[in-house]
């Protein structure tokens, strides 16, 4: 691609890639974690990724317009970039092929119990395939596109806003918390994506307002989490909540429309279009780290060869403890990935610009 993009491409990026399958259990985790009120602990672990985005905007100002895979390739040597290149492809993939598994699952649950998982799996491995070996320009623009078909979603859990009593909320603030250390990473799980948005902006125009873009997407994904929970606290009692699976999709059943009768299913059929765009990003960073480790492969071939990884190894995933015990480990790694990657090239980039100052 030769023009770069403009980055307000980079809002829709970032919304599309943190807003995940977590907001419909998103109430109950951080009714569990932080208590009552537990809504509350969405700003505050937004604050904190927000510091994280900073240090990944610190890396893009001393970067001198070189993307992070040239920063990575100029710090260690050959081998060890390429072996780190390959643990971050497979498992990207994996992650990608996990997040779309736990979606696949939660419709065939809910709406088609006799189907088999793997013909689902397999149909949104088709949809994944298809939508990564596009154009990265198209990719964006085409993300643009689905934002806008999903944005309406936001405005639904405010339908319920006659039937939402403060006095549900209570007085209580973090009573009766639970383990604050694994909800506190449960809930930092969903506004997992960000880091990889960072992988792209060698594709964007360098310019001044990038990171505001970044960051306005970040902020616009903690607003509808906030909207959601905290229309859950006060729609159902804090005993209700912390017993229901997926708060948001009762909330869905409760809402009425003179046209439509499963509202939450239509919800479902639109939100297949974020999990296809947070899959086809992490996908598309590993298939661009695969082909710089391993030049030998043919470039048409690696997207069918991680396709088949991902899915292959989400195969043996069946149940909701299978699929809920993987994610969880990956969403740990995940975690690890996000906080140490930005540290250490702020790291090597002070280093660097110190000796050549010198």
């Amino acid at each position: 691609m030769s023009a770069k993009l403009h980055p307000s491409y980079l809002f829709f990026l970032v919304y599309m890639t943190q807003s995940g399958i977590i907001i419909f259990s998103l109430p109950r985790i951080t009714a569990e974690t932080f208590g009552t009120n537990g809504w509350l602990a969405i700003p505050i672990v937004s604050l904190g990724v927000v510091f994280l985005i900073s240090l990944y905007g610190c890396v893009y100002r001393w970067s001198n317009d070189k993307s992070l895979y040239s920063i990575i390739e100029e710090m260690l040597p050959k081998y060890s970039y390429k072996i780190l290149y390959i643990f971050f492809s497979l498992f990207w993939t994996i992650l990608a092929f996990t997040l779309t598994k736990n979606y696949v699952f939660l419709v065939k649950s809910l709406y088609y119990p006799l189907t088999n998982i793997h013909w689902l799996m397999l149909i949104m491995t088709m949809l994944i395939y298809f939508f990564v070996t596009s154009q990265i320009s198209s990719i964006f623009k085409a993300t643009v596109i689905l934002f806008f078909l999903t944005a309406w979603m936001v405005l639904l859990p405010l339908g319920l806003l006659p039937d939402f009593e403060l006095v549900r909320l209570t007085s209580f603030i973090f009573a009766f918390r639970s383990n604050l250390l694994e909800g506190s990473i449960q809930v930092y799980s969903a506004f997992l994506g960000f880091e990889i948005i960072f992988f792209f902006l060698h594709y964007v125009q360098r310019s001044a307002k990038t990171m505001k873009y970044i960051y306005l997407g970040h902020l616009y994904t903690t607003l509808v989490y906030l909207i959601v929970t905290f229309i859950s606290y006060g729609f159902t009692s804090f005993e209700h909540l912390i017993t229901q699976s997926y708060p948001l999709i009762d909330l869905f059943r409760y809402i009425e429309l003179p046209f439509i009768e499963r509202l939450d299913g239509l919800y479902f059929m639109f939100f297949l279009m974020k999990i296809i765009v947070t899959a086809t990003l992490y996908l598309f960073v590993s298939i661009e780290m695969f082909q710089r480790s391993i030049q030998s492969i043919k470039a048409s071939y690696i997207p069918v060869l991680l396709c088949v990884i991902g899915f292959i190894g989400t195969y043996p995933l069946f149940t909701k403890y299978d699929i809920d015990f993987w994610l969880s480990n990956i969403v740990y790694v995940q975690t690890v990935i996000s906080i140490i990657l930005p540290v250490i090239l702020i790291l090597y980039l002070h280093v660097k610009r110190r000796k050549d100052d010198v």
